[in-house]
């Protein structure tokens, strides 16, 4: 029931989903020309403006540089900026939110590698003026930088660079805060515009909270269209952290469904790239992010491989609520292109929904009263549980009430691990300084489940797998340790047997 992450294989991904989304006639943007359709202005819904562009480094001189774009507004005090965006080294697109003004955007890069930009470290800059006069629709794309040799900014500035955890299982940056950058709102909305620099950005498309939980059922979360990982926060507020770990599918919402479909199969679904093995799965998905899903569960082909989903979670009717499905007149954005499918072809929902769910998939939906949409998927009975509530002023995703049926519902998903062993697990591991002859995945296992390890070898728990029996027997003296981790786990028990034996919680 070992987590197996093929990280090669999912960078690889990665990379191929940025060549279909440039390369495809059909794609609704170009990385190379950004457009915006005069049918998105009602994507935006303040008075800020979104501004885009890209920071074009001719002789790769900062590529493998962490950089940053901060814009100063002219009618502050140079001390002061109005916003800024963080990206990764390689990356080379930004995006800004600003009011109404005129800006000067610097990027800076982190040219002396100590983790703080300062005014010193500054490559490049351009100034613009956002007017609601010559941009109506509030999207300024285009603001390109090149980048120049370093120089002092007239700004003064000191910034540290936001640190990206290293992952024993998961690709490099896939574990974040829901506070981090790349969650915030102009990112998500620039996966609506421009798909490739979305994924310049947050290329990851796997993104976690923590490092990887043997134990823990994995919730993975699927936002809706122009949303991103936050959207759960108050949801994941309330999550039994000790018995799931939240995973989420941060997707540009621009690409076409099959394409995201077929993605999130492959990477969660399929078991070639995350095996999970008897450990369940469970896929709370929020409006649109409920589509993309159900046509990913109709790509699984009855493999031993695959990983199983036991529950989706649908919160808000797709149809009913969801800017980019729902047919209305008010909906501006069921024009976009790269979801215009669903409208041209009346019969696609249907016959996504039409194909039988596999067995071992339980499907529920939590929906809002009224649900008057004529057009919603709701009225077309393809929910075999539904749930209503009655949200008032509070969005049904934050609602109280929702959340504790969701709460009730994800409990009733069995864990594979017994109770008893669920215990012990939760009660972490050795906080010890290990030297280098601990191999990375035993010091893994040492230090954050150091204690369930040791009530096993001490007969607390039963075995609950072929590889425990054999550890338990290793221990006993009855067999040979067959592998490095099993050689680390008897090496660490007789090294440090004072702390385990003055540690009284594993005989409790």
């Amino acid at each position: 029931m070992q987590l197996k992450i093929r990280q090669p294989v999912l960078l690889l991904l990665a990379l191929l989903f940025l060549a279909c989304c440039s390369s495809s006639q059909e794609s609704a943007v170009q990385p190379e020309t950004v457009r915006v359709p005069p049918h998105h202005e009602n994507i935006i819904d303040s008075e800020n403006f979104l501004v885009f562009g890209r920071v074009l480094d001719k002789n790769d001189d900062y590529a493998k540089l962490a950089k940053a774009a901060v814009a100063y507004p002219d009618k502050f005090a140079a001390h002061q900026y109005a916003d800024s965006m963080f990206f990764k080294a390689g990356a080379s697109h930004y995006g800004l939110h600003l009011p109404e003004g005129r800006y000067t955007i610097v990027i800076y890069a982190d040219i002396n590698g100590d983790g703080h930009l300062s005014q010193s470290e500054a490559v490049g800059q351009r100034k613009i003026i956002l007017s609601k006069t010559s941009f109506q629709k509030q999207v300024q794309t285009h603001v390109d930088i090149h980048l120049t040799a370093a120089y002092a900014a007239e700004y003064p500035l000191s910034i540290m660079v936001p640190e990206i955890p290293e992952s024993l299982f998961f690709p490099a940056g896939s574990i974040r805060s829901l506070d981090d950058l790349i969650f915030e709102q102009e990112i998500a909305t620039l996966g609506i515009y421009n798909p490739a620099a979305f994924m310049d950005i947050a290329s990851g498309l796997f993104y976690a909270l923590e490092e990887e939980s043997i134990y823990k059922i994995p919730v993975i979360f699927v936002h809706g269209t122009g949303e991103t990982a936050k959207t759960f926060a108050h949801i994941i507020s309330h999550l039994d952290r000790d018995r799931y770990q939240p995973w989420f599918f941060y997707y540009p919402s621009g690409v076409y469904l099959e394409q995201l479909a077929a993605l999130f199969y492959k990477i969660y679904l399929s078991g070639t790239i995350i095996a999970k093995g008897d450990t369940p799965l469970i896929v709370v998905a929020h409006r649109a992010g409920a589509v993309i899903v159900r046509q990913a569960v109709n790509h699984y082909q009855n493999r031993t491989l695959e990983n199983k989903v036991k529950l989706v979670v649908t919160i808000n009717d797709p149809l009913a609520d969801d800017p980019l499905l729902n047919r209305g007149e008010k909906s501006a954005m069921s024009l976009l292109s790269a979801w215009d499918n669903l409208h041209r072809d009346p019969d696609l929902l249907k016959n996504i929904y039409q194909k039988p769910l596999p067995e071992f998939v339980s499907e529920q939906v939590f929906y809002e009263l009224p649900a008057q949409n004529t057009d919603s998927l709701l009225n077309r009975s393809v929910y075999t549980q539904r749930f209503a509530f009655n949200s008032g002023y509070t969005p049904l995703i934050e609602n109280e009430e929702m959340i504790t049926s969701l709460m009730r519902s994800l409990n009733q998903v069995k864990n594979p691990y017994p109770q008893a062993h669920i215990q012990h697990l939760a009660r972490g591991g050795y906080d010890v300084n290990l030297s280098s002859q601990y191999d990375p995945f035993t010091q893994y296992i040492i230090h954050s489940m150091g204690k369930y390890i040791i009530a096993l070898a001490h007969g607390i728990i039963e075995p609950n797998n072929p590889d425990q029996v054999h550890f338990v027997r290793v221990v006993k003296g009855e067999e040979t340790a067959a592998s490095i981790v099993e050689m680390g786990l008897i090496k660490f028990m007789r090294e440090y047997s004072e702390i385990i034996d003055a540690d009284s919680d594993f005989d409790n």
